[in-house]
């Protein structure tokens, strides 16, 4: 057998002892998450020894994903007939049909004039804010920061559901210089809150070499919040954002009871086989 990816334990319920709940992850090599577990996949340990799961659900609280466009002249440039914003507008509609009916996810929208769409699950409001960013005038826009920063804002508002996980997706030309200083701090603020920030940088195909410190700085976001960054210069297809939301989405949950007679702080270890392959939380 290979052992291949990991799991993640986020929580142990024992109010209701002797039964007990485990919400646990697991994550494939590339991270992408594992679905669709069965029962039989599924050993849980207590104190080293096996306990007999009862049920195993799967959870979808859904995710917190924030759109935060820079909306600047660069994103006017045309590709066979369209701007780079209206291709752009044009992958999220595509996203937005797809989504399942009653998704749990709550989209906000940001701009440089800040929050357009606050934590909506109504997909035709998604919509209709991103359409409305159609009729602006790019030319009249500068790069700022406020889309993001107002993004960060509001991913980091601790007022809202725990155990919704949050995302932003942020659409930015290179930043200029003058950016550059504001942006470990914005990376540090969506990591120590667990966001992460997935950037489309739109630009020349050679940003990384025409503008290496910019492109850095930039890179360095998506980088230490755990997200990633694509490079748009208008000609290439711009990537799912369900490929950066899906394995954010989920968690399991299995409950099973306690064999432990006496107090105390005991272990609970999880492995999981399937197809060949094992992940194993440690106790």
């Amino acid at each position: 057998q290979e052992s291949s990816g990991t799991v993640v334990v986020t929580d142990v319920h024992t109010d209701t002892f002797p039964a007990l709940e485990v919400e646990f992850e697991v994550y494939d090599p590339l991270g992408g998450f594992v679905s669709n577990l069965q029962p039989d996949n599924l050993t849980i340990t207590e104190a080293g020894e096996p306990r007999s799961l009862k049920t195993l659900e799967t959870i979808n609280p859904g995710v917190q994903f924030t759109i935060a466009i820079n909306l600047s002249p660069e994103l006017s440039n045309r590709f066979a007939g369209k701007t780079r914003l209206e291709n752009i507008l044009l992958r999220l509609d595509v996203w937005v049909k797809s989504q399942a009916e009653g998704s749990m996810d709550q989209v906000s929208l940001a701009t440089n004039t800040g929050l357009q769409l606050i934590r909506s699950r109504i997909p035709e409001e998604w919509t209709s804010a991103l359409n409305n960013l159609g009729s602006i005038d790019l030319n009249a826009e500068q790069s700022n920061l406020t889309a993001l920063t107002r993004a960060v804002d509001l991913a980091t508002d601790p007022s809202v559901e725990g155990e919704m996980k949050r995302a932003i997706l942020y659409i930015t030309p290179l930043p200029g210089i003058s950016a550059l200083e504001a942006l470990p701090n914005l990376a540090d603020r969506a990591a120590n809150q667990g966001t992460k920030i997935f950037v489309w940088l739109v630009g020349s195909a050679s940003s990384a070499s025409a503008a290496p410190e910019q492109y850095a700085a930039i890179e360095n976001l998506a980088v230490q919040t755990g997200g990633s960054i694509f490079v748009y210069s208008g000609q290439e297809a711009l990537p799912d954002p369900d490929g950066y939301l899906n394995p954010m989405r989920y968690y399991y949950r299995a409950a099973f009871d306690s064999a432990v007679q006496a107090s105390g702080s005991y272990d609970i270890g999880i492995e999981i086989s399937r197809a060949g392959l094992v992940w194993t939380a440690e106790p």
